[in-house]
């Protein structure tokens, strides 16, 4: 007997790839905006808190082989120094991570003094899809996703105004144009991160 034609016979999984391919697109894996921000508030901006992509000035008194001229704050918000490993440091003052530091290399040194200074800030987002300038953007400080919408030149005629999503590590945040405008000022004035990623549909 001869078998179905071959688009035939494959068609079942062609379906079940398509099903799976959107629903892993749909919006069910990710957050909206509002349920993000109930969950997660908004801590208030300070210019002395460090902050993911900052870049940190760390001496150990004496141990030069223990101090880091530039260590910049990781994604997950921690450095990595020698001895030490990953330290956290993303919401501390410099103040505060120093007197951390010491406390923590107590362990291996007498009296251990450490200094640190913020070398620079700068906000890192990187933008792609449906703006009319998409690729990296940065800023001094962090900024409202309206701001970063408008350094990309805003959205083409094409964009989904209710598909925009920050993509933030293992967080996928939906948020709809119409709500950046004229929604609650808690999503108007909802802030990147540096390594956030924005994707416009």
């Amino acid at each position: 007997m001869r078998g179905r034609p071959m688009s035939l016979r494959f068609l079942p999984l062609v379906l079940v790839a398509w099903i799976a391919f959107t629903g892993c697109r749909g919006p069910g894996i990710y957050v909206d905006a509002r349920d993000y921000i109930a969950k997660h508030p908004p801590m208030p901006a300070k210019a002395d808190r460090i902050r993911v992509g900052d870049v940190l000035n760390v001496q150990v008194f004496g141990e030069p082989t223990l101090s880091m001229p530039q260590v910049a704050v990781r994604p997950h918000g921690a450095i990595s120094l020698p001895l030490l490993g990953e330290q956290p440091a993303a919401g501390l003052t410099p103040d505060e991570l120093a007197k951390r530091l010491s406390r923590a290399l107590d362990a291996y040194l007498k009296d251990a003094r450490v200094t640190v200074i913020l070398v620079s800030s700068t906000v890192v987002v990187h933008v792609i899809g449906e703006v009319s300038s998409a690729g990296k953007r940065e800023f001094p400080r962090p900024v409202p996703i309206l701001d970063v919408l408008a350094e990309s030149g805003g959205l083409t005629q094409y964009a989904n105004r209710k598909g925009i999503y920050l993509l933030r590590g293992s967080d996928r945040i939906r948020f709809d144009y119409y709500d950046l405008i004229r929604g609650s000022a808690s999503v108007r004035n909802f802030l990147v991160e540096s390594g956030d990623v924005l994707v416009v549909e």
